[in-house]
Protein backbone atom coordinates (compact mmCIF):
# COMPACT_ATOMS: atom_id res chain seq x y z
CA UNK A 1 0.00 0.00 0.00
CA UNK A 2 1.36 3.40 -0.92
CA UNK A 3 2.17 6.11 1.63
CA UNK A 4 -0.15 9.11 1.29
CA UNK A 5 0.27 12.63 2.66
CA UNK A 6 -2.35 15.37 2.34
CA UNK A 7 -2.11 19.14 2.17
CA UNK A 8 -4.31 22.21 1.73
CA UNK A 9 -3.32 24.91 -0.74
CA UNK A 10 -5.01 27.55 -2.86
CA UNK A 11 -5.67 26.04 -6.30
CA UNK A 12 -5.17 29.43 -7.99
CA UNK A 13 -1.60 29.87 -6.69
CA UNK A 14 1.58 28.08 -7.78
CA UNK A 15 2.04 24.84 -5.86
CA UNK A 16 4.57 24.98 -3.02
CA UNK A 17 4.57 21.19 -3.04
CA UNK A 18 5.66 21.07 -6.68
CA UNK A 19 8.32 23.71 -5.94
CA UNK A 20 9.63 21.51 -3.12
CA UNK A 21 9.86 18.45 -5.39
CA UNK A 22 11.56 20.51 -8.12
CA UNK A 23 14.29 21.47 -5.66
CA UNK A 24 14.88 17.95 -4.29
CA UNK A 25 17.83 15.76 -5.20
CA UNK A 26 17.58 13.44 -7.11
CA UNK A 27 15.55 15.52 -9.54
CA UNK A 28 12.44 13.68 -10.77
CA UNK A 29 10.99 13.71 -14.26
CA UNK A 30 7.57 15.42 -14.22
CA UNK A 31 4.71 14.00 -16.25
CA UNK A 32 1.59 16.23 -16.17
CA UNK A 33 -1.77 14.48 -15.78
CA UNK A 34 -5.40 15.59 -15.56
CA UNK A 35 -5.24 15.57 -11.76
CA UNK A 36 -1.68 16.82 -11.15
CA UNK A 37 1.68 15.15 -11.79
CA UNK A 38 3.46 11.83 -11.78
CA UNK A 39 7.10 12.13 -10.75
CA UNK A 40 9.52 9.44 -11.92
CA UNK A 41 12.85 9.28 -10.13
CA UNK A 42 14.84 7.82 -13.07
CA UNK A 43 18.14 7.77 -11.21
CA UNK A 44 16.62 5.35 -8.67
CA UNK A 45 15.49 2.79 -11.22
CA UNK A 46 13.47 2.10 -14.35
CA UNK A 47 9.72 1.78 -14.53
CA UNK A 48 8.38 -1.73 -13.92
CA UNK A 49 5.54 -3.01 -16.08
CA UNK A 50 2.66 -5.39 -15.45
CA UNK A 51 1.85 -8.22 -17.91
CA UNK A 52 -0.89 -6.07 -19.52
CA UNK A 53 1.69 -3.38 -20.34
CA UNK A 54 0.65 -0.84 -17.72
CA UNK A 55 3.12 0.61 -15.21
CA UNK A 56 3.44 -1.26 -11.92
CA UNK A 57 3.33 1.54 -9.29
CA UNK A 58 4.28 -0.83 -6.45
CA UNK A 59 7.64 -1.64 -8.10
CA UNK A 60 8.48 1.68 -9.79
CA UNK A 61 10.17 4.73 -8.23
CA UNK A 62 7.22 7.06 -8.77
CA UNK A 63 5.30 9.62 -6.75
CA UNK A 64 1.85 10.86 -7.75
CA UNK A 65 0.71 14.34 -6.79
CA UNK A 66 -2.96 15.28 -6.87
CA UNK A 67 -3.19 19.07 -6.81
CA UNK A 68 -6.09 20.87 -5.10
CA UNK A 69 -8.92 21.87 -7.40
CA UNK A 70 -11.96 24.12 -7.22
CA UNK A 71 -15.28 22.27 -7.27
CA UNK A 72 -18.70 23.83 -7.84
CA UNK A 73 -17.05 27.22 -8.11
CA UNK A 74 -16.42 27.62 -4.37
CA UNK A 75 -15.17 24.39 -2.76
CA UNK A 76 -11.51 23.36 -2.65
CA UNK A 77 -10.36 19.78 -2.67
CA UNK A 78 -7.29 18.80 -0.68
CA UNK A 79 -4.02 17.92 -2.36
CA UNK A 80 -2.43 14.50 -1.99
CA UNK A 81 1.07 13.11 -2.43
CA UNK A 82 1.34 9.33 -2.89
CA UNK A 83 4.67 7.53 -2.63
CA UNK A 84 3.68 4.47 -4.67
CA UNK A 85 6.39 1.78 -4.23
CA UNK A 86 5.59 -0.94 -1.70
CA UNK A 87 7.55 -1.54 0.53
CA UNK A 88 9.11 1.88 -0.01
CA UNK A 89 12.00 1.70 2.46
CA UNK A 90 13.22 -1.70 1.27
CA UNK A 91 12.91 -1.15 -2.50
CA UNK A 92 14.03 2.48 -2.75
CA UNK A 93 15.86 3.71 0.36
CA UNK A 94 16.72 7.07 -1.24
CA UNK A 95 13.07 7.66 -2.17
CA UNK A 96 12.20 6.79 1.45
CA UNK A 97 14.59 9.56 2.56
CA UNK A 98 12.86 11.94 0.12
CA UNK A 99 9.52 10.96 1.68
CA UNK A 100 10.88 11.56 5.19
CA UNK A 101 12.25 14.99 4.21
CA UNK A 102 8.97 15.92 2.51
CA UNK A 103 6.96 14.78 5.52
CA UNK A 104 9.18 16.87 7.84
CA UNK A 105 8.79 19.91 5.55
CA UNK A 106 5.02 19.43 5.39
CA UNK A 107 4.85 19.11 9.20
CA UNK A 108 6.66 22.44 9.58
CA UNK A 109 3.82 24.27 7.81
CA UNK A 110 0.76 25.61 9.62
CA UNK A 111 -1.82 22.88 10.22
CA UNK A 112 -5.49 23.24 9.47
CA UNK A 113 -6.49 19.97 11.12
CA UNK A 114 -4.84 17.00 12.77
CA UNK A 115 -5.89 13.55 13.90
CA UNK A 116 -5.66 12.54 17.53
CA UNK A 117 -6.69 9.53 19.60
CA UNK A 118 -9.97 11.31 20.39
CA UNK A 119 -10.88 12.06 16.78
CA UNK A 120 -10.31 15.04 14.53
CA UNK A 121 -9.00 18.36 15.84
CA UNK A 122 -9.51 21.54 13.83
CA UNK A 123 -6.79 24.15 14.26
CA UNK A 124 -7.95 27.54 13.08
CA UNK A 125 -5.27 30.21 12.60
CA UNK A 126 -5.50 33.35 14.73
CA UNK A 127 -6.44 35.52 11.78
CA UNK A 128 -9.57 33.38 11.27
CA UNK A 129 -10.65 33.26 14.91
CA UNK A 130 -8.81 35.78 17.12
CA UNK A 131 -8.17 35.06 20.79
CA UNK A 132 -6.18 37.27 23.15
CA UNK A 133 -3.98 34.62 24.78
CA UNK A 134 -3.75 31.77 22.30
CA UNK A 135 -2.43 31.69 18.78
CA UNK A 136 -4.87 28.93 17.76
CA UNK A 137 -8.35 27.79 18.64
CA UNK A 138 -8.75 24.04 19.02
CA UNK A 139 -12.09 22.46 18.30
CA UNK A 140 -12.51 18.78 19.12
CA UNK A 141 -14.94 16.82 17.00
CA UNK A 142 -16.51 13.57 18.06
CA UNK A 143 -14.57 10.37 17.47
CA UNK A 144 -15.46 8.48 14.26
CA UNK A 145 -17.46 5.93 16.29
CA UNK A 146 -19.94 8.62 17.39
CA UNK A 147 -23.41 8.61 15.86
CA UNK A 148 -23.70 10.67 12.71
CA UNK A 149 -25.84 13.74 13.26
CA UNK A 150 -25.51 13.73 17.06
CA UNK A 151 -25.77 17.25 18.41
CA UNK A 152 -23.41 18.54 21.07
CA UNK A 153 -25.10 21.13 23.26
CA UNK A 154 -24.83 22.54 26.73
CA UNK A 155 -27.27 20.82 29.11
CA UNK A 156 -30.21 23.00 30.04
CA UNK A 157 -30.80 24.03 33.64
CA UNK A 158 -33.82 21.75 33.84
CA UNK A 159 -31.93 18.69 32.58
CA UNK A 160 -29.11 19.39 35.06
CA UNK A 161 -31.64 19.54 37.92
CA UNK A 162 -33.24 16.30 36.70
CA UNK A 163 -29.85 14.56 36.64
CA UNK A 164 -29.09 15.76 40.18
CA UNK A 165 -32.46 14.53 41.41
CA UNK A 166 -31.85 11.11 39.86
CA UNK A 167 -28.42 10.92 41.48
CA UNK A 168 -29.87 11.87 44.89
CA UNK A 169 -32.61 9.26 44.52
CA UNK A 170 -30.16 6.50 43.59
CA UNK A 171 -27.82 7.51 46.45
CA UNK A 172 -30.61 7.43 49.03
CA UNK A 173 -31.62 3.88 47.96
CA UNK A 174 -28.12 2.51 48.69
Amino acid sequence: MSISLRFVAAPSEPSEVMAWFRSVSPVPTEVPTDYGYVLHFQSLGPLAYLPDGSIDPASSPIVTIVLPQVRRGVLWTIGEVHFRPTPLRKQFPILYKVKSAFSAWLSSLERVFARSARGLVLLLPRRVCPEPRRSRLRIRLRAPSAKVGAVLRRPSRQSTQTQQALQNTSASRH
